[in-house]
């Protein structure tokens, strides 16, 4: 083969591959564009439907916090869903590159989110209703102790509901925990009351043994 046909050969070569990378590189743009455009659409879509059915003033209505961690729920719906549309786009982008592990990296990461939301959900439901027995039981109980009781139960419940969303094993993390601040708690009761018993035992004793000398 003559240098000229090699010559010529490795251009076709070089000229395809430029061609072929200068396509997916438009179309992983354009993936991405489109993403960012089709993320805003419908995060504005999503807060202007919560904000025509008054989300806000319906948790004011019920006495519950419009915000969340210092961040006001309308907002925080309309990113999440900004977010998982680029997610999704972005994920297409890397298929399109043909980096399958990277993509499937992101969908991981994409699952995660739905979950780690959820979970967040939960607490935010669980904190109100915490928040609303203490109020409640503060005004009209007359001890002083059953509001908060009621209120870190409430909230244990709602963590171990919250994190098994993300991690079915934490709720058995968490009673593990709780058994051993209840045999903790125990523990010290008992050895209290044992020694409270022993010194109140130990007067009543020593009374005893001064009489019964007295007598003999």
């Amino acid at each position: 083969m003559a240098l000229s046909e090699l010559l010529q050969v490795a251009y076709n070569t070089l000229q395809a591959s430029l061609m072929t990378a200068g396509a997916t590189l438009a179309k992983v743009v354009l993936l991405l564009l489109a993403g960012i455009l089709v993320g805003k659409i419908l995060g504005a879509l999503v807060k202007r439907v919560l904000n025509a059915f008054k989300l806000k003033e319906a948790l004011a209505s019920i006495n519950a916090e419009p915000s969340f961690l210092g961040i006001d729920l309308v907002d925080f719906i309309r990113l999440f869903v900004e977010w998982y549309t680029y997610l999704y786009f972005i994920i297409e982008a890397l298929l399109a590159m043909s980096v399958p592990a990277l993509a499937a990296f992101m969908d991981e990461i994409k699952t995660l989110s739905v979950f780690f939301v959820e979970a967040l959900i939960v607490a935010y439901v669980g904190l109100q209703i915490a928040n609303y027995l203490r109020k409640g039981l503060t005004k009209h109980s007359k001890s002083p102790y059953l509001a908060d009781l009621a209120y870190y139960l409430v909230v244990y419940l709602t963590l171990i509901l919250a994190l098994t969303s993300i991690y079915p094993q934490a709720a058995n993390l968490l009673n593990y925990l709780l058994l051993i601040l209840v045999a903790s708690i125990g523990l010290g009761l008992s050895l209290g009351l044992g020694l409270s018993l022993g010194l109140g035992t130990k007067e009543i004793v020593s009374k005893v043994a001064r009489k019964y000398v007295r007598k003999k």
